[in-house]
């Protein structure tokens, strides 16, 4: 599960990486590390409640009050 949970974040790492750099220099740095912030934030509680969900259904888990808002961030800052 925590597999999971790593490979979720590695797969989501290189659009964080590039969005957050592009959105800080060429849009505003201050917001762009608010929501780089915010963004890490939330991918730390989506790995807890993924952790925490064994054995739950998805409806259940929780983990799409985490997942949902990080994917707007990321494709805001794209």
């Amino acid at each position: 599960v925590a597999l999971r949970a790593q490979t979720n974040q590695i797969e989501q790492l290189p659009g964080f990486l590039c969005g957050s750099m592009f959105f800080s220099v060429f849009v505003n740095g201050k917001v762009g590390a608010a929501l780089s912030l915010t963004w890490a934030v939330l991918r730390r509680m989506y790995a807890s409640a993924y952790r925490a969900s064994v054995g739950k259904p998805l409806s259940q888990s929780g983990i799409t009050k985490f997942t949902i808002p990080a994917y707007f961030i990321l494709n805001s800052m794209l």
